[in-house]
């Protein structure tokens, strides 16, 4: 039974990476290997970074700038 609920916990895993780089196929394994929080936690650390990466780009800012808003303008 606690092998059912692993696995499952790892399919749950592979489920939230759908749509991440990676995917489902690497989060499934990396979970079954490591165990499913580490599979989840390292899911959470990727897709964070990835986040701020896209963000930074899209304003043509670094991460670490303040908001566009508290920035000065330009005469």
């Amino acid at each position: 039974m606690a092998h059912v609920v692993y696995i499952a916990l790892c399919l749950m895993v592979g489920a939230f990476a759908i749509g991440q780089r990676g995917g489902f196929f690497l989060y499934f394994i990396l979970s079954l290997a490591m165990s499913p929080l580490a599979g989840l936690l390292i899911l959470i650390i990727a897709t964070s970074r990835l986040d701020q990466e896209r963000r930074s780009v899209l304003t043509d800012r670094p991460p670490s700038a303040p908001p566009l808003s508290q920035q000065t303008s330009r005469p």
